[in-house]
């Protein structure tokens, strides 16, 4: 009999993947690991006694954290995790974003993936190409481009409200990013790589150097429909720019 695919978000005492199910799994994958030639019995010690366990302890982490923040809305829309498992384009997203959660430690990478998937679960605001070519966005960017990305989508109003309504004249993009964001003190080269990463995926436009003065660089459209796309609508100001 096929597998429940309501599982997937049931409730916790029900939570997918089951023990028998890891145990399954990882007996697949060491019989995958053993039939590899170019391995030496060592390399396969290792990948079975290591790497195995840990690829299904993240994907148990996984799909436990997104069975907590589908249970939320659960509870408020009836009928709602039935609805999504006839989804085709969301179970396919859902498999889409589970690889690439397995392939990263970073709990912040998680967690934008989680809050695609629910804003593709509750929003006919993407259409499924979007929505897999955000999702690949997702897997290349760092967690550090969503934080300049969102900086840079927030600061002029933030700037401008904590100055009586005006933008403070001849501080540079460095400067306003070094005091609102201190993570990224002294990490020019970083800034810079992720602003050009940012504008050749048209999320940005303006110059590339830190020195301009603030605001040159711009968050186009597709960078405000990015952010919605990976944030939760409580995370989304109202005045942005």
């Amino acid at each position: 009999m096929a597998e429940d695919t309501t599982k997937l978000f049931a409730t916790r005492s029900e939570r997918y993947p089951q023990p028998s199910d890891t145990d399954k799994a990882r007996d697949a994958l060491e019989k995958i690991v053993q039939q590899i030639p170019v391995l030496g019995p060592a390399t396969v010690h290792v990948i079975a006694q290591f790497l195995v366990p840990g690829v299904e302890r993240r994907r148990e982490e996984w799909f436990k954290e997104l069975a907590d923040d589908f249970d939320c809305l659960k509870e408020k829309v009836n009928g709602f995790i039935e609805n999504l498992a006839q989804n085709e384009a969301f179970v396919t997203a859902t498999i889409q974003a589970t690889r690439i959660a397995i392939g990263t430690h970073q709990a912040d990478k998680r967690r934008l993936l989680r809050n695609a998937l629910l804003n593709i679960a509750t929003s006919t605001a993407f259409s499924e190409d979007m929505q897999h070519i955000y999702l690949q966005w997702i897997e290349e960017f760092t967690s550090s481009h969503v934080k300049i990305l969102h900086f840079l989508w927030t600061a002029v109003s933030r700037l401008a409200a904590a100055n009586g309504g005006t933008l403070p004249r001849g501080r540079s993009f460095q400067d306003v990013l070094d005091e609102s964001e201190p993570d990224f003190r002294n990490k020019g080269e970083l800034t810079g790589q992720i602003l050009n990463d940012l504008k050749s995926r048209g999320l940005v436009t303006g110059p590339q150097s830190m020195n301009f003065p603030f605001p040159q660089q711009v968050v186009t459209n597709q960078g405000g429909n990015f952010l919605q796309f990976v944030l939760r609508p409580e995370d989304i100001p109202n005045n942005r720019y």
